[in-house]
This record gives C-alpha cells, structure tokens and sequence, in this order.
C-alpha cells in the first residue's frame, strides 16, 4: 500500500505541474474563472504523504518471518525529494526521528528477526547522511538541527527522562499524523463536491 501511495504521489507530482502552468496561463489571459484543478490534487497528495508516513512510523510486529524484508523508511528515502513537498512541518520532524534513531542505533541488536531491519535502516540512513543533495532539501533544514542537538544531548546524557520524552514526542507526532488523514480525506471529499457542482453547473449552461 505504501509503495502503491508513493507511486501515485509522483503521478501527481507532474500533474499538479501541468496543472499550475495551465492555471497561471489562464490568470495572465486574465480568464475570470481560472481552473483550480491544482488545488484537488495537492489535496491527495498530502493525504498520501500523511498516509505513507503513517504507515512507516507506526510500530510492527518484526518477528522472524520479516528478516530479509525492506524497512518502509527506505521507501520514503527513495523519493524523499518527491514527497517531501507537500509534507508538514510534523512528517518532516517524525522523518527526522527515525534518521537519527537509525544512526544511533547499536550494532548488537539481539531480538530475532531485528537484526537485519536495523542494519538496513541504518545503511539507509547513513548514505543520507554522505549524499549532499539531502543537505539541500530546504523542508528539512528547519528542523534538521533541533532534532539532531535533542539526539546528541540523549545519547551524552543518557537519562531515562530523556529517552521518555522522546518516546512521547513520537506518540503525539503519530497522534497528528492520523488526526490528519481524516482531516485531509474530509477536505478531498468536499473539493471533490465542489468540482462536481461546478462542472455540473457548466453543463447545464451548455
């Protein structure tokens, strides 16, 4: 389902493009009823993101069947640039919690079924950390040092209540992340009514 979701996201990707370039042909034609296509399919696309991120945060039974299975992150990671576009302020920091979760994880992981998993999020995350590009991407940048100073101060200090906190900011961050994609589904539903009106509307004019 999530790769399903990631692919579509790309899809959409061009098509808000075309969209947008269609609209603002329109406003300089100074067209009085310009087409707002675009904004029914940033709509999904967020809903996607908010749903693909869901998926990839939310915690999994790893037993021994899933050694040798991809982490959902590496998905995301795969089109970070992509989806990360229409992502919100939280999809980035729960992203960010994970990368530095990964690079911080220990290589004696013992639980079975675990061990590759970690391994692979944790390759993933530090050929992020060696791919400049990532510094690039300016949805991160906002967050990026906070998260990472937080990580720093937990693994040199080391307190329980320190690790809590964290483990309480990932809970509401999941917390918003469903309140989210019934929010967003809600607001597709309702563009979509509107574009139905709207088209039924021409057509009874014609």
């Amino acid at each position: 389902l999530q790769r399903l979701a990631l692919h579509r996201i790309h899809q959409l990707h061009s098509m808000i493009y075309y969209s947008k370039r269609d609209e603002y042909e329109q406003i300089e034609k100074e067209d009085e009823n310009p087409s707002v296509a675009s904004n029914l399919l940033v709509k999904e696309a967020k809903m996607l993101v908010n749903f693909s991120v869901y998926l990839a945060s939310f915690p999994t039974d790893r037993s021994s069947s899933c050694i040798g299975s991809e982490s959902l992150w590496s998905s995301l990671v795969q089109s970070l640039g992509i989806w990360i576009q229409y992502s919100d302020s939280f999809h980035v920091d729960l992203f960010l919690v994970w990368f530095f979760s990964a690079l911080c994880q220990s290589n004696n992981i013992s639980t079975n079924g675990t061990i590759q998993l970690h391994h692979t999020d944790k390759a993933t995350a530090v050929s992020l950390l060696r791919d400049a590009s990532f510094y690039d991407i300016h949805q991160l940048s906002a967050s990026f040092f906070t998260i990472a100073i937080k990580f720093a101060m937990r693994h040199v200090i080391g307190t329980v209540d320190s690790v809590d906190q964290s483990s309480e900011t990932v809970l509401m961050l999941r917390k918003k992340l469903s309140h989210g994609i019934d929010q967003t589904q809600s607001e597709c539903h309702t563009l979509l009514n509107q574009a139905n009106s709207a088209r039924t509307g021409c057509n009874n004019h014609n």
